[in-house]
């Protein structure tokens, strides 16, 4: 309720307009404190924001461990396939692998006809 001034009455404005201050520190503190609950408030939303987003990211971060681990594991399984297929293409006995050594050593020492000649075809 707006109050008057009586300007008869000196001391009657002066309480009046000590009254009117008090009533506005009074407004000052209940913004203030209103301000004080909304930061508050805003830094909590504010967290839990970061929170959600940082558990978003370690998901993220999980998921994509798991896919690059998965192609790895393909990746590897893949190329065992393909070492096992070699090998067995070029799986050789003890003696194959004896004649090609002897063949290929009689060429290095020049020798070579005559040793390609004594030896048994495979």
């Amino acid at each position: 309720m707006p109050r008057t001034l009586d300007a008869t009455d000196p001391d009657s404005a002066i309480s009046t307009a000590l009254l009117a201050e008090r009533d506005l520190q009074d407004a000052i503190e209940t913004c203030r404190r209103e301000a004080e609950a909304l930061i508050v408030a805003a830094q909590a939303r504010a967290a839990g924001i970061h929170e959600r987003a940082e558990a978003r990211i370690t998901r993220t971060h999980v998921r994509c461990t798991r896919a690059v681990s998965r192609a790895i594991d393909h990746l590897v399984v893949e190329q065992h396939g393909t070492l096992a297929t070699s090998s067995r293409r070029i799986a050789l006995s003890d003696a194959v692998i004896a004649r090609v050594a002897a063949r290929v050593a009689a060429e290095l020492t020049g020798a070579g006809a005559a040793a390609a000649e004594e030896e048994p075809a495979p």
